[in-house]
């Protein structure tokens, strides 16, 4: 519920950043995986697509 929580902050930073921390401290079972692949999403999101 946290990470969901947090998902919502209008800061999209803080949002992101506390969603990645709610979600490592749950637990799940493939989220280093999981985050590592929304961070990559996050930085082509970021820079801009060609």
């Amino acid at each position: 519920m946290r990470a969901l929580i947090s998902a919502l902050d209008p800061d999209p930073t803080h949002a992101m950043e506390e969603t990645i921390w709610a979600a490592r401290n749950r637990g799940w079972p493939g989220i280093e995986e999981r985050l590592a692949l929304l961070s990559d999403i996050f930085e082509l999101i970021r820079e801009g697509t060609p």
